[in-house]
């Protein structure tokens, strides 16, 4: 059994003012167990060792468990499980940072793996992941990735900044590999990173009022070859650092894109090999989309910058 500390005493009794206020995100509610991870007077003061805690805890659904990260910078080096049935929280995107500074190579700060169905989320944070420097590159080394989930894995990802540090060459905010599992992004935002979002294996995504910022090349990416993979945009918000050059959405493969009430701000809206674009209430910037001959879209009610009608190819 885990020993009681101050700050559970202290969770517990908002756990308890929420209800009675019936607030709609009692967040703290409904957790067999709750872990708390502070820089001093918590259970742990990692998050690694914090999820070790935490499986062993042999999490379900009818066991589920709150990682709760109290406020300030936590530094990591390895990777960040995220399994099955445990949320992780911090205490605000601008409380709770999680600088992942493992040396450069192409290394995930967070991942979410296996466990098809089952539930887990993390939310309320920014998670820093290194970068190389404008100008620097390294042709032996992988893309360094915020969030990774495969292998079958369904993830929610909550009011969660991720950006980079040091410098943003070679950053992705969060890659979608898997053909089954459903990743959603809600209230999130990614920005600075040489990627946003990338999909691949026929990933299933649903972002809403989510940002991708700035991104350096691909604000959103989708390459599945057989797999019928789809994205669900709703009040979102793309841009890239040189719209002459970036692509807002490059799509490709057995992919379709719905993009609904959202904002393209700049950037290249590409389709090509089979994808397909549903798109309403949308502005769509000010370059023309292209679509190559095997793919197909949908389109009502597009604008660009200027108010001007734009229409589909």
């Amino acid at each position: 059994m885990l020993k009681a500390s101050p700050l559970k005493h202290i969770l517990l009794l908002a756990c308890i003012l929420s209800i009675i206020a019936f607030s709609a995100k009692p967040a703290q509610c409904g957790y067999a167990n709750t872990i708390v991870v502070a820089k001093s007077g918590g259970d742990h003061n990692n998050l690694n060792s914090a999820v070790t805690a935490a499986k062993a805890l042999n999490p379900s659904k009818t066991n589920p468990v709150l990682i709760k990260i109290m406020p300030g910078q936590y530094l990591h080096s390895s990777l960040i499980e995220l399994p099955p049935y445990v949320d992780i929280e911090g205490s605000g995107v601008n409380m709770t940072v999680i600088r992942f500074d493992q040396a450069f190579g192409g290394s995930k700060a967070m991942q979410a793996s296996g466990s098809l169905g089952a539930t887990r989320e993390i939310r309320n944070f920014t998670l820093e992941v290194l970068g190389l420097p404008d100008g620097v590159t390294c042709t032996l080394c992988g893309t360094q990735v915020g969030v990774y989930v495969t292998n079958g894995a369904s993830l929610s990802i909550r009011d969660v900044n991720i950006v980079p540090f040091y410098g943003n060459n070679m950053t992705m905010g969060v890659m979608i590999d898997t053909a089954t599992g459903e990743t959603t992004l809600q209230d999130v935002t990614i920005s600075f990173v040489t990627t946003g979002l990338e999909v691949r294996s026929g990933g299933k995504a649903r972002l809403t009022r989510t940002k991708i910022l700035r991104a350096g090349s691909q604000a959103l990416v989708s390459s599945n070859p057989s797999e019928s993979g789809w994205i669900i945009m709703h009040g979102c918000e793309l841009s890239v650092n040189n719209p002459a050059a970036g692509n807002a959405i490059a799509a490709s493969g057995s992919t379709t894109i719905y993009v609904v009430d959202s904002s393209i701000i700049n950037g290249f809206v590409r389709f090509s090999v089979n994808s397909s674009a549903v798109m309403l209430n949308s502005l769509v910037g000010t370059l023309p989309m292209q679509f190559d001959s095997t793919a197909s879209s949908q389109c009502r009610n597009l604008y660009d910058v200027n108010l001007n009608d734009v229409t589909c190819p």
